[in-house]
């Protein structure tokens, strides 16, 4: 795969087995219709010629798989009908799906127009090692990366594999956009670098406190709130305690004398309203309350999403 050239890749892409159309559950409903002769289903059939004689339309088919043999080793199915040389009928629903071309996306198109970089039958060339687009930190998923990931891209496995590409560059600390930025008609010099959002407590803020990840905590759901409880057990100053609510998600740390509490949930069971969050601390006790405020009254049957 690496050495080809895209076009050798589109071209190898394109002789890939196609996916399936239709899943377990939809074909499972298919064969109930099937099984008492509500449908007729030709498969593995391709249309030649299509005709509308005035009152209807007549469409003429071919086999797409050869002999009979071919066919019901295929399926597995003995009683498939035989695909007929034509087929008359009232309307016709197409269902093509659509072809994938960056100039049918109105900002892939303006990209395109002011970073310009090769496409191969619509497809972009990407930087295979981030799948971003070159000169850019604009990272692409799904089908539109087939050059960079191959026949899976738009498939669970392709998702993944892109997935882990991007997550382990935009976890390092930072890095230089490389490509041809500067090639771009700008008229001065730009350097542009991406960074991690700033944590809450830097690692020299810690001052040689330990460390310990809040593993254990209660919550409830009442109403319109979710209030989480943390206990620390050792006395602590409210200005100590630092929380980061977002839109599904929070980060907090807890500094005493010698010790570094952190919590952090990236995806809450639901949305919040994070302007009116709270944060109550009780300094004796050691006790902290996250009191969330949610969108509606609906229960949460879980905290983490």
């Amino acid at each position: 795969w690496e050495p080809q050239t895209p076009s050798q890749r589109l071209s190898f892409c394109g002789g890939a087995p196609p996916k399936a159309t239709i899943n377990k559950l939809m074909w499972e409903a298919l064969q109930d219709c099937l099984r008492d002769n509500r449908l007729e289903l030709f498969q593995s059939c391709a249309v030649s010629e299509v005709l509308w004689n005035g009152s209807e339309w007549s469409i003429s088919l071919t086999s797409t798989l050869g002999d009979e043999r071919n066919r019901r080793r295929m399926f597995e199915e003995e009683d498939t009908p035989v695909v007929p040389a034509k087929v008359e009928a009232d309307f016709i629903w197409l269902a093509t799906g659509c072809a994938d071309d960056c100039s049918s996306e109105k900002l892939l198109r303006t990209v395109q127009e002011k970073f310009p970089t090769r496409l191969v039958n619509g497809y972009p060339v990407l930087d295979d090692s981030l799948l971003a687009w070159p000169g850019l930190p604009l990272y692409l998923v799904g089908s539109l990366t087939m050059l960079s990931i191959g026949p899976a891209a738009s498939l669970h496995p392709g998702w993944i594999q892109a997935a882990q590409k991007i997550s382990t560059h935009l976890l390092g600390e930072s890095f230089p956009i490389a490509g041809h930025v500067e090639q771009a008609r700008l008229k001065e010099e730009v350097n542009l670098t991406v960074q991690r959002p700033k944590s809450l407590v830097e690692e020299d803020e810690l001052g040689g406190r330990t460390k310990h990840e809040v593993e254990k905590y209660s919550w409830t759901d009442e109403e319109f709130l979710v209030t989480i409880r943390i206990y620390v057990n050792e006395p602590l100053q409210k200005d100590d305690v630092k929380v980061r609510f977002k839109k599904q998600g929070l980060e907090l740390w807890a500094l005493t004398r010698d010790n570094a509490y952190h919590l952090s949930v990236p995806l809450l069971y639901k949305p919040i309203l994070e302007e009116r969050c709270r944060l109550k601390v009780n300094e004796a006790k050691g006790r902290i309350n996250l009191v969330l405020h949610k969108y509606d009254n609906h229960e949460w049957r879980f905290l983490k999403g």
